[in-house]
């Protein structure tokens, strides 16, 4: 009967104790800094894979204005951009016209990374602020100034676009 009750003892030695608040504390201190790196970490990387994507879709478009430069387009009957030369600020203002443009641009590419549904894509005067929900395409004309209309012919683009991670960006037309 002794010998019961001394294993009873060692059992309630082993698995009675419990522990302290202090080390309750120091384990939930551990796990609260490590969910708020994971927390940040995870942030930053959203934020750099937003920042890729605006980079591709603007090189994408940039790679699209290139191609169809030497191509007349045209809106039913109407000539909205000539032969060489990129779309003016009045075709890509309106819808209609920037559909006829961009036909073959996936519709992707002209999208808010951080907000899908948004259009992104948009003309400016010559010097627009940087602004990472937009991609602003300035139409330039041969002497520098800015293409407004399709009876100009535009000779040269920019396209400036903010990013949340990295300084803005500007993207210039092969052709000056």
């Amino acid at each position: 009967m002794r010998l019961i009750a001394n294993v009873s003892y060692d059992i309630d030695m082993k698995f009675g104790r419990g522990f302290t608040v202090i080390e309750l504390a120091v384990v939930m201190a551990v796990i609260a800094i490590l969910v708020v790196v994971g927390t940040i970490s995870f942030r930053s990387y959203q934020a750099s894979a937003r920042d890729k994507e605006r980079h591709s879709d603007v090189q994408a478009i940039s790679i699209y204005l290139e191609n169809i430069y030497q191509r007349q387009i045209f809106s039913g009957a109407t000539l909205i951009k000539p032969a060489g030369s990129y779309p003016s600020a009045e075709v890509m203002n309106n819808s209609t016209y920037r559909k006829a443009v961009f036909v073959d641009l996936p519709i992707s590419s002209t999208r808010n990374p951080a907000s899908p549904v948004t259009n992104a894509f948009m003309v400016y005067a010559p010097t627009p602020s940087f602004d990472d929900k937009m991609y602003k395409y300035v139409p330039i004309v041969s002497g520098g100034g800015y293409c407004a209309s399709i009876s100009e012919e535009c000779r040269s683009y920019k396209i400036y676009y903010g990013t949340e991670t990295e300084s803005n960006k500007t993207v210039e037309s092969k052709r000056k």
